[in-house]
């Protein structure tokens, strides 16, 4: 994506860093097979950029998105993941959080992109911990987008990575 040069070299990074930033446990970021080149947009550090840049509070956001294509190049996305490698009680996964960060989230790769956004929402936990946070999502109540997903890291990193 072609984007202002100065924020670029401010919030595209390498997904690898993020990741290895987010999990304090520092044992879910290894399950994942990603190279230096594998960048991504931290969309925390966008929305810094542009709370400072607009004088305004921050607003909630997704940790990251990056663009997926089919073959040809011609059909283009963005994708949203949100980390949550520290959630372990997933009734405290709440509905009106995750709307807001998708929300934004939105908004801000809409403007950086002018591509649409993929439908589903990647909201990823501990590998061990994805079973019931899936079950969370699918009963919460009231109930949350079905195509907010539960995955790993490991998910991720097989799904657009490799």
């Amino acid at each position: 994506p072609k984007f202002d040069e100065r924020f670029q070299s401010y919030i595209e990074k390498p997904i690898h860093d993020l990741t290895y930033k987010e999990d304090l446990s520092k044992e879910e970021v290894y399950l994942a097979s990603f190279n230096e080149d594998d960048k991504v947009i931290d969309l925390d550090e966008l929305e810094i950029v542009l709370a400072k840049k607009y004088k305004r509070c921050r607003n909630c956001s997704m940790d990251l998105s990056f663009v997926i294509s089919d073959e040809d190049e011609k059909a283009k996305e963005v994708v949203l993941v949100e980390y949550r490698f520290n959630y372990s009680i997933p009734s405290k996964l709440v509905k009106s959080d995750l709307d807001n960060k998708v929300k934004f989230s939105k908004i801000y790769t809409q403007f950086i992109y002018q591509i649409p956004v993929h439908k589903k929402k990647y909201f990823v936990f501990k590998t061990n911990k994805v079973p019931e946070f899936e079950r969370r999502l699918r009963r919460m109540d009231p109930s949350c987008s079905p195509d907010y997903i539960a995955c790993s890291i490991k998910d991720i990193s097989e799904k657009f990575f490799r």
